[in-house]
C-alpha cells in the first residue's frame, strides 16, 4: 500500500511541474494537499478493503494465504458497500490526526517541537487500539454471517 500511495504522490508532483498552463493554474492553492489527502485516505480504505477478509480466513477457515486473498476479493466483490462501509467510518476517527499532520511546520512554530510526537503517539494508539480492532472484529462478523448463510 505504501508503494501506491507513493505512486499518487509522484503523479501529483507531475502534475505540479507539468508544462501545460492550465495545469499550473489548478496547483496554485492550498486545496490541493487537501485533495492529495482524501485520495490517499480513499485509496488506502479501498486497498484494505479488498483485502480484509483474508484474515478471517486464514485464522477461522484455515485456508491457505493466496486461497484467503482470492477469495476475499471474491467476497469483496458481493458485499463492496457493506465492507467499504465497515472500513471507512472508523478510518474517519483518524483524519483529524492526518489533517495535524498536515500542519507540522505551523504546529511546531506556534505550539512546540514536542506537539508532533505526542500527535505520532495519539495517531498509533488510536490506530492499533480502536480503528484495526473495530475493523477486524466487524468484518469478521460480516464473514461470518457469510459463511451461515452459504
Amino acid at each position: 500500500m505504501y508503494y501506491i500511495l507513493k505512486i499518487v504522490d509522484t503523479v501529483y508532483l507531475k502534475h505540479i511541474f507539468a508544462p501545460h498552463p492550465k495545469l499550473v493554474k489548478l496547483c496554485g492553492g492550498f486545496w490541493i494537499g487537501t485533495i492529495l489527502i482524501a485520495i490517499k485516505f480513499l485509496l488506502s480504505a479501498f486497498i484494505q478493503a479488498a483485502f480484509i477478509y483474508a484474515i478471517p480466513m486464514i485464522m477461522l477457515a484455515e485456508k491457505r494465504p493466496i486461497i484467503a486473498i482470492l477469495e476475499s476479493f471474491k467476497l469483496f466483490g458481493r458485499y463492496w458497500i457493506t465492507t467499504f462501509l465497515l472500513i471507512f467510518l472508523p478510518m474517519l476517527i483518524y483524519l483529524p490526526i492526518m489533517a495535524l499532520n498536515l500542519n507540522n511546520a505551523f504546529l511546531i512554530e506556534k505550539i512546540f517541537p514536542e506537539f508532533i510526537i505526542i500527535i505520532a503517539l495519539l495517531g498509533a494508539i488510536v490506530n492499533s487500539l480502536i480503528i484495526d480492532p473495530l475493523v477486524t472484529v466487524s468484518t469478521t462478523i460480516l464473514y461470518l454471517r457469510h459463511k451461515e448463510c452459504v
